[in-house]
């Protein structure tokens, strides 16, 4: 009990301190002239899937320690709305779980988006306020931490400001201190709050004593399919079955391919506009990346690209610093150029460490057979056509290419996209720096942001063209493109990269 004690304590200490900076009364008043909430419990039943899920944003734990070291909330957010979340719960605790109420404040600040849960340890009518004026949807009611009298004080200030209470219990005099209130969604937690065990037969025990018209909630310990399938199997009074939603933090965000494991969990297919990125082995399938489709938008952050890869040290270091695209070029006059041989012991060596990440062969004037033909030998997923290919070439290489263009002006870009995207099956299509003939991208010169920006309104567009660390965040935000592409703006030397400076570039554009 003592860990709920030290919360307790803590949590009180901590509403003073807030009370002294921003009165109630600032606060309260914040709260009431905030946009109206979203219906969190109508998300959760009309979800497709079932059980739905509400997708967790947690940094840390007292339990785990750090979970995700780069946690970043709206790119986060981003991939779970995308892959099939219902709801999100963002734990705001600063203390044990290392989140604020900033990021849920910019999340609700964002359109579009799906309901959000205040996640925290809620025991003053001050913090519901908070919630409130930040933007929540929903707030945590933890009944072990609550005496009865508060217990029913907070739900009701909660139902006052329209918002949805997640009344969490784990034991059956819990669940009926719960009850007492009426509720509209109970959740189970499935994790001992006093020694961090998890017992998924928590919801098998207590799910029996809550009606069908409350939704339900399995909290913690959710990781597989198999475990969505056990809490699914529970039986309801009235012969129903099934919890009604899932709520997962760890699983998610410590998974290698978030995407993938939030759609592992609901079911939810591949999002409907998007681009096949699969080995070309079969040997693994990456993120599919959802792209932008006329007039249809998306505020995804920007996709980062780190193009001229000749060693698989460099390969390592721009994975870890986040990027979602690696370029290997093949045209022979550039410092970057690397040989099929090369290439393909590179690739070899990230799919051998299980590593998701899209891999794009740079091309310049190959016939479109070799190009398949390399695209299978080293594995990669995608070709980028640099040179003066033909519309017809791209067409014969389909799903597996986007064409490079390097237009002066926005009248021209207008032009070669009409000419290409029509013919590629990902409308993607990467805009470069105008250069001299015989140039072919990797000078450093910077684009016309101008005329990538004409782009936007219809293409996909990955930036490429000078961009470096000090000046990508104005480049994301003056052309808002799909992605951004760089080689020598994060260079040592031509042909290696530099740790620090792929880090900068990351935090950079994904900051815009």
């Amino acid at each position: 009990m003592s860990f709920l004690l030290d919360i307790l304590a803590h949590k009180r200490s901590e509403v003073a301190q807030q009370r002294a900076v921003h009165p109630l009364v600032q606060v309260r008043a914040a709260a009431e002239a905030a946009p109206p909430p979203l219906d969190f419990v109508g998300a959760l039943r009309g979800a497709p899937s079932r059980p739905a899920l509400i997708a967790e944003i947690k940094r840390q734990s007292p339990s785990r320690g750090l979970l995700a070291r780069d946690l970043d909330p709206l790119r986060l957010a981003q991939i779970y709305r995308e892959n099939g979340a219902a709801c999100i719960s963002v734990l705001t605790d600063e203390h044990y779980f290392g989140g604020s109420l900033d990021q849920l404040s910019l999340l609700a600040g964002r359109s579009p988006r799906v309901p959000l849960l205040r996640k925290d340890f809620l025991c003053d009518p001050y913090q519901v306020y908070q919630a409130r004026a930040a933007g929540a949807d929903a707030v945590l009611l933890i009944v072990a931490l609550l005496p009865p009298d508060l217990l029913r004080e907070l739900y009701a200030l909660t139902r006052s400001l329209r918002m949805a209470a997640l009344v969490e219990v784990r034991s059956e005099a819990e669940l009926e201190a719960a009850l007492s209130c009426g509720p509209a969604l109970v959740g189970i937690n499935n994790r001992n709050l006093h020694d961090f065990s998890v017992d998924l037969g928590a919801t098998e025990r207590l799910a029996g004593r809550i009606p069908p018209e409350v939704c339900l909630v399995a909290e913690s310990g959710i990781r597989e399919p198999e475990d969505v399938a056990r809490v699914a199997a529970v039986l309801r009074p009235g012969g129903e079955s099934g919890v009604d939603a899932i709520l997962v933090g760890e699983a998610l965000v410590t998974a290698r391919d978030v995407a993938a494991k939030a759609r592992e969990l609901t079911g939810a297919p591949l999002p409907v506009a998007h681009f096949d990125a699969r080995a070309g082995t079969g040997k693994c399938t990456v993120y599919k990346y959802t792209v932008y489709k006329g007039e249809m938008k998306l505020p995804l952050p920007a996709q980062v690209k780190i193009c001229g890869i000749t060693v698989l040290e460099d390969a390592l270091a721009a994975i870890e610093a986040g990027a979602d695209l690696l370029g290997f070029n093949f045209h022979p006059p550039s410092p970057r150029y690397v040989g099929r041989a090369i290439c393909a012991r590179l690739v070899g060596a990230l799919r051998d460490r299980g590593l998701a990440v899209v891999t794009v062969g740079i091309f310049v004037d190959m016939p479109p057979a070799d190009i398949l033909a390399m695209l299978d030998e080293c594995g990669l997923d995608l070709a980028q056509l640099s040179g003066d290919e033909s519309p017809d070439d791209l067409a014969v290489l389909g799903e597996r290419a986007f064409k490079g263009i390097r237009p002066r002006d926005s009248r021209e870009a207008l032009a070669l996209a009409a000419l290409y995207a029509c013919r590629a099956a990902p409308p993607v299509l990467l805009a470069d720096a105008s250069v001299g003939a015989g140039q072919f991208g990797g000078t450093g010169r910077v684009a016309d942001w101008d005329a990538a920006r004409a782009l936007t309104v219809r293409h996909s567009i990955l930036l490429a063209g000078g961009l470096r660390p000090e000046n990508v965040a104005d480049a994301v935000a003056a052309v808002h493109p799909w992605g951004v592409d760089v080689a020598s703006g994060v260079e040592s030397s031509p042909g290696r990269k530099d740790a620090a400076k792929m880090v900068a570039f990351l935090r950079a554009a994904r900051g815009s």
